[in-house]
């Protein structure tokens, strides 16, 4: 796969993302939707209940919620509402008897209790000798206050205005979806599923320089201002990525199509992967290095040090930039600076996990050593 093709790929990949994004964005939207009108629901119930209130109701007042009560329960369970105990609660009555017993009943109590009453018969009892006859029968369903009333009503109103400015926001990012998916789908040429999959399917090895090495290429030009460019960029604290909208998936299959490149020898185009990727996204130290290191196998030894010295700064625990920054000053023929930035890295590389690193910085910084000896002694 040549590199225009694998670019379209990603471009193609992040359409599909993006489509994907833009169909749960509108299932949100309809949620939204959909709840706030449920709410209405409520709010509606509540306003008729508040309208039956005298005007010149005081808080503290009884308000008589039983004209919008079944109302009020379905729509409150619709939207998933718990509501309060004084607005949700069932209707209810005491039903007394003459010996003082006093039952609690609901609506079909009720029916059941006057019947009996009317009849002057025993309410639910065998004794008949007129002691468990209905005395009274006395509601006692919770009615809520006008100022409890008011307080939810306030409560249903705040809920409302709250999803209508997320569902705003919502409708803006549903906008910027929709162009993004748009304009991703212009300018992408679509290849085969099976391409996409394939270079999603790549993995790039924890360091480039883990790949087959060619030292053959010729040197590579570089823009001479590209780092300040980075570097001004980096000031201002944002990517040339964020402005065309790339994420991390972008960022991540592009990564893995240069090590494909790299370790197929491919440097140039590896360059040019990873070049792409330093250029956008200036902030992540994997792409500074493996820029630098396609660099240094192409021969730009000058232009690789720069970046290796870039990824330094962005980590400064890290020794491995510094290691092959020695290597390139050793190309270019920089002895003393190579011996001084080998001797940075032993200092650096006292723990375990860098126990391989500090014996190929000491193994390197002794040949060094030890071909000067040998100069030296060739010329006496």
């Amino acid at each position: 796969m040549d590199l225009e093709t694998a670019m379209m790929a990603v471009q193609s990949n992040r359409a599909n993302l993006l489509e994907a994004q833009l169909k749960d964005q509108i299932a949100s939207v309809q949620a939204k939707n959909d709840q706030i009108s449920k709410l209405n629901q409520i709010l509606g119930s509540l306003n008729k209940a508040a309208a039956g209130v005298a005007s010149d109701a005081k808080a503290g007042d009884k308000v008589d919620m039983s004209g919008s009560a079944a109302e009020l329960k379905s729509a409150a369970a619709s939207a998933g509402i718990t509501l309060p105990p004084e607005l949700g609660a069932e209707k209810s009555w005491e039903v007394k008897l003459r010996d003082g017993t006093t039952h609690k009943v609901d609506e079909a109590g009720k029916k059941e209790a006057d019947d009996y009453k009317s009849k002057n018969w025993a309410f639910r009892s065998s004794d008949y000798s007129g002691k468990k006859g209905i005395a009274s029968i006395t509601e006692t369903t919770p009615q809520p206050t006008k100022g409890q009333l008011d307080g939810f009503i306030q409560q249903v109103k705040s809920q409302i205005d709250s999803m209508s400015n997320s569902q705003q926001m919502d409708m803006l990012r549903l906008q910027s979806l929709s162009n993004k998916r748009n304009e991703a789908c212009r300018t992408a040429a679509v290849p085969s599923s099976a391409t996409c999959a394939e270079i999603t399917r790549t993995r790039a090895p924890a360091n480039p320089r883990e790949s087959p090495m060619n030292t053959k290429n010729a040197p590579v030009s570089i823009p001479d201002n590209l780092p300040e460019q980075i570097a001004e960029l980096l000031t201002n604290g944002g990517t040339l990525g964020s402005v065309y909208d790339y994420d991390d998936t972008d960022y991540e299959v592009l990564y893995a199509l240069g090590h494909s490149l790299y370790s197929q020898t491919r440097y140039q185009d590896a360059m040019r992967t990873f070049g792409f990727l330093v250029t956008h996204n200036h902030m992540e130290k994997r792409f500074m290095n493996a820029f630098a290191a396609s660099l240094q196998m192409l021969k730009s030894y000058k232009e690789a040090i720069k970046y290796y010295s870039m990824a330094s700064l962005m980590d400064m625990g890290d020794p491995l930039p510094t290691y092959h920054t020695a290597e390139c000053m050793i190309a270019l023929g920089y002895t003393a600076e190579a011996k001084e930035a080998l001797q940075f890295v032993l200092r650096q590389s006292d723990t375990p996990e860098r126990a391989e690193l500090k014996s190929r910085a000491q193994a390197m910084l002794e040949l060094m050593n030890s071909a000067k000896s040998s100069t030296s002694t060739s010329t006496h």
